[in-house]
């Protein structure tokens, strides 16, 4: 979709010229050699994110989140598993700048003449919101819990079935660019990503808010768990940036949890971040900033 060909298809033309192609199980990885970057907070992240994509799949929820290898082979290098047939938001917006938002793209994409039948194009466009709804709540809730910043559209991903997916983990927990710690508190929901839903009062956002009520509850009942892993992190000696403050880093993780919050209070609060997180002034300022700045769009 953003190529002339998809992952799997030079996956194949790879396997076709190799010497080895008759070996059963045969298969090929995209990876980055990064040099000249710490990658392990990065490793970190990578490791939260299967954590509660293994979560939501245990308790049959459909919040779709995307793990992805890293591996920091050193203190300044490692190796980053790529994300095949994806593309980051401000390269969609320069690549279609004839299309004025994502929901543009969204109804020219999956509306595309494929089939001539009405219907598979209700399907392929109905099917991309399911997915494009179903990954921002797992990512808007990995964002709150963890306190991932830095979200601009560089580091946000579209793939080619409608999912959204974050990248570049630097700023969580305690650290934020600048140390200024300017952007929301809760996570990034403009109203390009609500239109892309249908809108405030459309079926797909009903849905976005339910998965994010359920999400919620299922992490709030792991979240000993979840703790643990960051504490065990954090005395097994690593020096990441996200661990300033130490001392802080755990307690402000468990209030993030509301634990003390009923069940319907737990729903209500859910309810009422959805709502101050829609198009927030900060975010927008944010993503002005970051325009203005260094051109991301």
């Amino acid at each position: 979709m953003f190529g002339e060909k998809s992952y799997q298809e030079v996956c194949e033309d790879l396997r076709l010229l190799s010497p080895y192609k008759s070996i059963p199980g045969q298969g090929y990885i995209s990876l980055i050699v990064k040099s000249g970057d710490d990658l392990r907070q990065e490793q970190f992240a990578s490791q939260l994110i299967s954590k509660f994509k293994d979560i939501f799949v245990r308790n049959n929820l459909k919040l779709w989140l995307k793990p992805f290898n890293i591996i920091a082979t050193c203190n300044d290098g490692g190796l980053i598993q790529t994300i095949p047939d994806a593309i980051s938001l401000d390269k969609l917006k320069k690549t279609f700048p004839h299309l004025p938002d994502l929901l543009s793209y969204f109804l020219t994409t999956y509306r595309a003449p494929q089939s001539t039948q009405s219907t598979n194009k209700k399907k392929r466009l109905s099917d991309a919101r399911t997915a494009f709804t179903q990954s921002m709540a797992g990512y808007s809730l990995l964002c709150y819990l963890l306190q991932i910043k830095d979200r601009h559209n560089g580091n946000i991903l579209l793939d080619g079935k409608g999912h959204v997916i974050h990248v570049d983990f630097g700023f969580m927990l305690s650290n934020s660019p600048g140390n200024m710690n300017f952007e929301a508190v809760t996570f990034k929901l403009t109203k390009e990503y609500v239109d892309v839903m249908g809108g405030a009062t459309s079926k797909y956002f009903m849905k976005f808010k339910k998965l994010m009520v359920k999400g919620f509850q299922c992490l709030r009942e792991h979240a000993e768990e979840i703790i643990s892993f960051v504490e065990m992190t954090m005395i097994s000696g690593l020096d990441l940036p996200c661990f300033q403050g130490s001392d802080r880093v755990l307690e402000s993780l468990r209030e993030r949890f509301k634990l003390e919050l009923s069940s319907a209070e737990c729903k209500q609060f859910m309810s009422d971040m959805v709502d101050q997180s829609c198009d927030s002034l900060r975010t927008r300022l944010y993503d002005w900033y970051q325009r203005k700045s260094v051109g991301i769009w």
